[in-house]
This record gives structure tokens, C-alpha cells and sequence, in this order.
């Protein structure tokens, strides 16, 4: 694993492509815990309670919670399915 751009804000390594599978594959607990996180996420967004005397704060925050739900989406996509089950 070569580290390039050292010293950057937008540090990148360069991956083997085996590398990058298994930087990709998320263990049981690691992914337990996304969800978890995803959960609570969806939670604060249906939680939301728009107000007219603050439309752009409702909309930043509904926003906010929008993207943390898509980035969540895409760390557990990638993962190789687990024995993990939802009880």
C-alpha cells in the first residue's frame, strides 16, 4: 500500500485490487453497527418537525440526515453478505 498526495487534505492510498476487497468487506459487528447508526439516523429524520418560521434550517438538517443515510447505503452495499440476521 503506497500512500500518495502525503501531507494532503485528500490523502489517497493506492490499493491492490485485493486490498481494496478487503477494505470493502465488513466484519458482523461492523456492519451490525452501520445499521445501527442507519437506524438511528432514519429515526432523527422522521423525527424532523418542519416549522414555517425556519424553512431553511428544516431543509438543511432533512438534507444533512439525507446524505449520512446515502453514505451509510454505500459502506454497506460493497460488503460480501455476512451470517449476520436481524432478529
Amino acid at each position: 500500500m503506497e500512500q500518495l498526495n502525503a501531507g494532503q487534505l485528500f490523502t489517497q492510498f493506492n490499493l491492490s485490487p485485493q486490498e481494496e476487497k478487503q477494505g470493502q468487506t465488513l466484519n458482523d459487528i461492523q456492519r451490525a453497527y452501520l445499521h445501527n447508526m442507519r437506524a438511528d439516523i432514519c429515526a432523527q429524520k422522521l423525527g424532523l418537525i418542519f416549522t414555517p418560521n425556519d424553512i431553511v434550517g428544516y431543509a438543511q438538517q432533512e438534507a444533512g440526515f439525507t446524505m449520512q443515510i446515502a453514505l451509510l447505503d454505500e459502506l454497506l452495499t460493497p460488503s460480501q453478505p455476512s451470517e449476520f440476521t436481524q432478529e
